[in-house]
């Protein structure tokens, strides 16, 4: 990929804030980008393998769903996030369709309430920052938790059938999977860092995160990755 001029003071200056992120991430130094030049990393996949955690995901839900319904904010974050670990797993272990369907229809069933929440508190922060009188925060936070209650009293949960076991094959795949999700992250930086665009970054980010949750079902992942997120 090419790299115009104009942009080359801004991705060096980008790429030195990540290149501590991919050296942590990717296992060695982040090499300085050239114009039309993909970049390569060994990514250090074989050592994932000593880490895999027998844990069903699927049944994490159990306790958070009632905490759900009752629409507590941590409970729907923390839902959102088990959705996304479960649909890494289900997709590297050839689940059926039925169970990969139900859920991807619980993320998204709780995704405008996260991004409500988190709406609302970008919100709330930039009012306070504008030296906006308390009185009138509280009338839009108030709105804001009436509309809330609205939207958790349409929610709709699905019936989510038992996550099945892993296959014998589990750790190959997600070897396999991780070091080409990894390789693709790498090709698409030099694009992603010379944007200006926001969408850019946001599918670049979502990338990211499905990388970090097919990294999660063989070993923790890095926190420098998580804080990047």
């Amino acid at each position: 990929r090419q790299i115009s001029v104009a942009h080359a003071s801004r991705l060096n200056t980008l790429w030195q804030g990540l290149s501590g992120v991919v050296q942590r991430v990717f296992g060695q130094a982040a090499p300085r980008p050239a114009a039309g030049r993909p970049l390569r990393f060994r990514h250090p996949a074989r050592e994932l393998c000593r880490y895999n955690r027998r844990t069903v995901k699927g049944d994490e839900f159990r306790p958070l769903r009632e905490a759900l319904i009752r629409g507590e904010p941590e409970a729907v974050h923390e839902t959102r996030k088990l959705s996304r670990q479960v649909g890494a797993e289900l997709s590297l272990d050839g689940a059926p369709r039925k169970a990969r369907r139900a859920w991807r229809d619980l993320r998204r069933a709780v995704a405008p309430l996260r991004d409500h929440d988190v709406t609302g508190e970008h919100i709330a922060a930039a009012l306070k920052r504008l030296k906006v009188p308390q009185a009138e925060i509280g009338v839009f936070q108030d709105a804001w938790a009436h509309k809330r209650q609205g939207m958790l009293n349409d929610l709709k949960l699905p019936d989510l059938p038992r996550v099945p076991e892993r296959p014998g094959n589990f750790k190959k795949k997600a070897r396999s999977a991780i070091v080409k999700q990894a390789q693709r992250l790498q090709d698409d930086a030099v694009e992603v860092l010379a944007a200006s665009d926001s969408v850019v970054w946001h599918e670049w980010r979502k990338d990211l995160k499905q990388y970090r949750y097919t990294h999660e079902v063989l070993a923790p992942a890095p926190q420098i990755l998580k804080d990047t997120l």
